[in-house]
């Protein structure tokens, strides 16, 4: 299924976007697992604790022959305003490649759910991640579960044995994100060149992990000018549409990756009503770049007032990844974000 591609004037809509200055988390030169370079934030917030929790990836400094990707984990911090952030001392999902299981060398392109149960206040989360076993296999999406402490700080209570999405005949599945929309819980991952979809079969069993091993479609379109060579990076976000039109939006990117390596890049928004499976697509970028240093990966949070912030990474003059912030309100009130749990 391909993009539907709709010329009215409500995709025409641009958001006006603000940038704060510098970093707002930076690798760690003390830690020894995230002191080179932290990329593709994923943020929540946490209602419970009134605090946001980003997770990123972090390649470490293990070399191992059986990773020729080297080895990744997965590392938090927390924030109580979404700018000022304290990392975590230890990453929440530790690769061993002497495991050999499903992400014995990668857990990397973090996507977190935040929820309550329905019959108590017990604050917890699910992280989706790419994995990577020996010799490069990509073995689809893992899936940790995260409870928080006294102190507000998350931790896991499990890593799941199995992927909830496995990777098979071949498929190469990055970049996840995660949303629950009523009954069900939805992912859009990356299937080079294309965004693909899954749904979950069995939604409302808690706390295990939704399986999503139903294929719903794949978004694609050569027609818009600014899609080159790949979508990628499907941030995913329930939508604030008051009437209820579109329930569901994408901020999809797309790369030039024709000569081996990206020499320009954009990113624009799609929307979907809930009820229909293809997402009509803005047929003009939101944000352009013209090299690899820019906007590799980045993650969105919805506002009740119909704006968004945007966490993304980029790389400094050393070739070390950084998160910053964007937005199209930065002066936002924390009552105001939404959750990834949709009507």
């Amino acid at each position: 299924m391909l993009f539907t591609l709709l010329a009215g004037t409500a995709l025409a809509q641009q958001f006006t976007w603000t940038y704060q200055a510098g970093a707002v988390l930076s690798p760690d030169p003390g830690s020894s697992w995230a002191n080179n370079s932290i990329s593709n934030p994923s943020v929540v917030f946490d209602t419970v604790n009134s605090q946001y929790v980003m997770a990123f990836e972090s390649r470490t400094s293990t070399v191992d022959a059986n990773c020729p990707n080297g080895v990744w984990d997965v590392g938090m911090a927390t924030s109580p305003d979404g700018v000022n952030w304290t990392m975590l001392p230890n990453p929440v999902v530790a690769p061993n490649p002497a495991s050999n299981n499903y992400y014995a060398c990668v857990a990397a392109h973090p996507s977190i759910v935040f929820r309550t149960t329905t019959s108590a206040v017990i604050p917890s989360m699910y992280l989706y991640f790419k994995s990577e076993g020996w010799n490069g296999v990509n073995n689809g999406i893992g899936v940790a579960y995260f409870r928080f402490d006294g102190a507000g700080d998350p931790y896991v209570r499990s890593i799941y044995a199995a992927p909830a999405v496995p990777a098979t005949g071949g498929a190469v599945y990055a970049t996840p994100h995660v949303i629950r929309q009523g009954a069900k819980w939805r992912m859009l991952v990356q299937q080079y060149p294309d965004i693909v979809e899954f749904v979950s079969t069995n939604p409302t069993t808690f706390p295990d992990p939704p399986s999503m091993r139903m294929e719903l479609a794949t978004y694609r379109t050569p027609i818009v000018s600014w899609v080159v060579n790949e979508f990628f990076n499907p941030a995913y976000v329930c939508n604030d549409d008051p009437v209820g039109n579109f329930d569901l939006r994408m901020f999809p990117g797309s790369r030039d990756t024709n000569a081996g390596s990206v020499v320009s890049g954009a990113w624009s928004t799609a929307v979907a009503h809930k009820t229909v499976l293809n997402f009509a697509l803005n047929t003009t970028p939101e944000v352009s770049w013209a090299n690899n240093d820019e906007w590799r990966h980045w993650d969105m949070l919805g506002l009740t007032t119909g704006d968004y912030l945007v966490y993304f990474d980029e790389k400094d003059v050393n070739g070390n990844n950084f998160i910053r912030l964007g937005g199209t309100d930065l002066g936002w009130s924390n009552a105001s974000v939404r959750t990834r749990m949709c009507p």
